[in-house]
């Protein structure tokens, strides 16, 4: 069962992040993206899709209605605008899929490929395994339980609890329709989409090659794998803030 359990969470995971690009695709579809890279374009799609499920969700919980039914009702609406544009979609990994056969992996560069993708399967690992970090415990886990068992964002007089973070609207859904493994999946994930942020302003403001280093070692750093495994909310944070300031370098 714990086995089923690591994989929904995996998957759930995956299907968020794609949500998101779809929704994101369609809010931001008035906006002038198009001289933007095709993947520094996604990466703002996720942005803006998984912003725009969270305060739908905030809204609703807001209101004391956050139970399966409306949860499930949200993220059915979700998927269905991302089905609707899936042929853009394949068009779209076709057109990644050309540019990395065009790649020249004998580049020496590409050898901080190899620590990068130990270090990604070490933590995806350490993700599925259950939580020990006593901030992730007492207060993100123990806050989301909290307004999962209640249904509703309400005011509580402690500190830090008195108003849900925004990566716990997600976890409170998370445990209410999968398991208690999503939350620190959905952390992990945003480490990854963190770094490939870092990736894509180093790129942006100087090189590729740039970017790949400033991207491993931003992933390397002692911090970033403690948080990357574990429930909290400071990656999801470093997402926003580095397309933050890539947008500002490119205003």
């Amino acid at each position: 069962k714990l086995a089923l359990d690591m994989l929904i969470a995996f998957i759930f995971t995956v299907a968020l992040i794609f949500g998101s690009i779809g929704l994101g695709r369609l809010v931001l579809k008035k906006v002038e993206l198009q001289s933007l890279p095709d993947f520094d374009r996604g990466l703002f799609y996720i942005a803006f899709g998984f912003a725009t499920i969270n305060f739908i969700l905030l809204f609703i919980g807001l209101f004391g209605q956050l139970n399966v039914l409306s949860v499930s009702i949200v993220y059915t609406l979700v998927a269905c605008v991302t089905l609707i544009q899936f042929p853009v979609g394949v068009s779209t990994v076709k057109r990644y899929f050309v540019q990395f056969r065009e790649l020249d992996l004998k580049n020496a560069w590409f050898l901080l490929l190899i620590p990068l993708m130990i270090l990604i399967v070490l933590n995806l690992v350490g993700s599925l395994a259950p939580p020990s970090v006593a901030d992730a415990l007492r207060h993100h886990l123990a806050a989301s339980q909290y307004y999962a068992r209640t249904g509703a964002f309400e005011f509580i007089p402690i500190l830090f609890w008195n108003v849900p973070g925004f990566l716990h609207i997600t976890y409170v859904t998370e445990i209410l329709l999968i398991n208690d493994i999503a939350p620190a999946v959905t952390h992990f994930a945003f480490s990854l989409l963190s770094t490939l942020a870092i990736f894509a302003l180093g790129r942006r403001l100087i090189d590729w090659k740039v970017g790949l280093l400033a991207a491993v070692i931003f992933y390397s750093l002692p911090m970033s794998i403690e948080l990357s495994v574990s429930p909290m909310v400071e990656m999801c944070a470093v997402f926003f803030v580095i397309l933050g300031l890539y947008s500002l370098c490119n205003a």
